[in-house]
């Protein structure tokens, strides 16, 4: 993939959740339906901000979110998100 993901905050492997997330993702491409991965990413998922650009501002499929550290997140829901939902809505694969 390319790409980078930025973050500021920290996530934790226990459970696979995410504790703490001040930052956001940037990867170029896009998203493929296909087998409910997200192959490329084109924009960026600011949480916390309730904000989600990209796609129109939605995803509405199951997948995940692979960048330099591997596979990281898995996304079961739909924008927007904000600082209350976000441990429930991501997590590890």
């Amino acid at each position: 993939m390319n790409g980078q993901i930025k973050w500021v905050g920290k996530i934790s492997g226990k459970n696979g959740k995410i504790m703490r997330w001040n930052g956001q993702i940037n990867l170029i491409g896009k998203i493929s339906g296909k087998n409910g991965k997200i192959m490329r990413w084109n924009g960026q998922i600011r949480t916390c901000n309730g904000r989600i650009s990209g796609l129109n501002g939605q995803i509405n499929l199951i997948g995940q979110i692979s960048g330099k550290n591997g596979q990281i997140m898995r996304w079961n829901g739909s924008s927007p998100l904000s600082c209350v939902n976000i441990h429930t809505m991501f997590s590890t694969l």
